[in-house]
Order: structure tokens, then C-alpha cells, then sequence
């Protein structure tokens, strides 16, 4: 167990919860339903310049949260350490977890602290590391993106399917080159999120809204689709197995944003509207 003396750090987002939270830790359950990040970071941007020639190592914390998700923090170090640390499969090779333990960040106050090392031949891409209480099974996932030096230069040829809400066929398809950049964001590569205005040129949709970098409308032949929630725009990324013709879903883009996670050639990508507690996709596809 180790003593961690730096001040939290809180984003915007979550400053206002984290802090009420963080002042009722005597209150703490070690089986809250839920699990969060303690430093309100959920994503680490490493540049590629950056890491060097051992490697880069990334620190991240997780604790219990309430039903309102705000942090509450473990109780004793024992429940800290019941927390499983682990890599989400689709993420890039060459990130794994170091080693994991409880940290006491407060008197009486613990959180699982993990080291996530990114080998020094890693260039581009992005992790989904996932944070298990084995007490409960609430989980959180962490993102590790992995900044190339400078944008991609070689387009992504990726093949498109929108689902209006409802829908059980594709409402439109195409096929169509993918630059980085495509979509304004500070992703050195190819990006899901990209594929938006590329569609838009490609005339496979009319136009699409994302406030904040969230895909909440497209619109289809003339008709916006703008779900209300619990509702929205939803998407998953296919990649091609050794069974040619067959695809299974990248398992890391049910848990990325759009602008997180890297494209390929060949990839198919689906957007369906739908409840984000819904069943939308399915685990393979045969095209």
C-alpha cells in the first residue's frame, strides 16, 4: 500500500460531483453500485514523441461511486485490492497492465491504483482498460489514446451502414475514403468520427450534428433522425476475421468515442438509433 500525496485533479465535468463526493467519504460503501475514476480523467492523450525507448507508463485510480455516480471512495485497502485491472479486447497491441494495488489517498480512504505501460513501438492508436470491483461487478473504463508525432497521411477505405430508428435493414450504405483531419479534432489518425463529413461527400448521408463530439442527429434521404433519450446515435466498428466475408465487432468501439478510436481499411462501421440500454448490435456480421 502506498501513500499518495499529489492534490486531485478534476475536470470541469466532474469537479462539482467529485468534490461533494470526496467530502463524504465517511459514508463510503466498498460495494457501491457503480465505479469511477478518481482523478477525473477518464482519457490520457500520450504523444508518440513522447514515449521512449523503455516504453511510457500511464497511472490511473478507480474507486466506488453511488447511485448518483458521484466517488465515495473504498473503506479499507482489502477492498481496494478485490478490484480486477484488464485491457479490453480491439485495443492496440503493446499496452497492458503493469501491476495494480490499493492506494490510500486520504486517512481511511482507498482507491485501486493501477500502472498501464505502453511499449516504446507503439505509434498510434487507442486502449480501453477496465477496472472490475469484484465485490459488486460495477466496472470503469479508462482510455488510453496514443498521438502520432503527425497526421495520418494514408486515407481509410471503410464501408458505411446507417439503421434509422426502427430499422432492421441499413437505411444507406457506401463505401468511401477516410482521411484524418476529415472531422476537426486534435486525432493525429483516422477516426470513426471522421467518417461523418467523409459520408457527407460521399453522398452515403445528408448531414449529421455532433455538439460537443457527440453524433446526435443524421439525416437519411432528407430525413433527420434526432432520437430523444434515453435514445441516441449509437455506433460499432467490424473487422474482417480469417473467415473472409465474416466481421466481428471491434470490442473496444462499444466502449470509445467516435473520435477515440482508430480506423481501418477495410473496416465496416454501423450507426443505429436506438436506447442506449438496448441490444443494437450483433457480434458478427457476414457481408
Amino acid at each position: 500500500m502506498k501513500k499518495f500525496l499529489n492534490s486531485k485533479i478534476m475536470t470541469l465535468a466532474l469537479a462539482t460531483a467529485l468534490v461533494f463526493g470526496m467530502s463524504t467519504t465517511a459514508f463510503a460503501s466498498d460495494s457501491d453500485p457503480n465505479m469511477t475514476d478518481y482523478m477525473g480523467q477518464f482519457t490520457t492523450v500520450v504523444n508518440a514523441g513522447d514515449i521512449g525507448s523503455g516504453g511510457y507508463d500511464v497511472e490511473l485510480m478507480a474507486g466506488p461511486a453511488n447511485s448518483s455516480w458521484i466517488y465515495t471512495g473504498f473503506s479499507t485497502e482489502a477492498a481496494a485490492e478485490n478490484v480486477d485491472w484488464s485491457v479490453v479486447d480491439g485495443s492496440i497491441a503493446g499496452v497492458a497492465v503493469d501491476s495494480s494495488m490499493a492506494l490510500e489517498v486520504d486517512t481511511n480512504e482507498y482507491v485501486s491504483y493501477a500502472v498501464v505501460h505502453i511499449d516504446s513501438g507503439v505509434t498510434s492508436g487507442s486502449a480501453s482498460i477496465l477496472a472490475t470491483n469484484n465485490a459488486n461487478g460495477a466496472s470503469v473504463n479508462f482510455t488510453v489514446l496514443v498521438n502520432p508525432s503527425n497526421a495520418q497521411t494514408t486515407p481509410a477505405s471503410a464501408t458505411f451502414e446507417i439503421y434509422a430508428p426502427g430499422a432492421t435493414t441499413p437505411s444507406t450504405t457506401g463505401t468511401t475514403n477516410v482521411n484524418a483531419g476529415d472531422y476537426i479534432s486534435n486525432t493525429n489518425f483516422v477516426t470513426v468520427m471522421d467518417g461523418m463529413p467523409a459520408m457527407v461527400a460521399a453522398n452515403i448521408i445528408d448531414n449529421y450534428a455532433a455538439p460537443y463530439g457527440y453524433v446526435s442527429k443524421i439525416t437519411v434521404n432528407n430525413t433527420p433522425y434526432e432520437p430523444a433519450y434515453p435514445a441516441g446515435w449509437q455506433y460499432r466498428v467490424y473487422r474482417e476475421t480469417a473467415t473472409a466475408g465474416t466481421y466481428k465487432v471491434v470490442g473496444i468501439s462499444a466502449v470509445l468515442g467516435a473520435d477515440d478510436i482508430q480506423l481501418q481499411s477495410g473496416d465496416i462501421v454501423q450507426w443505429r438509433a436506438g436506447n442506449y440500454d438496448a441490444d443494437l448490435f450483433p457480434e458478427t456480421i457476414v457481408r
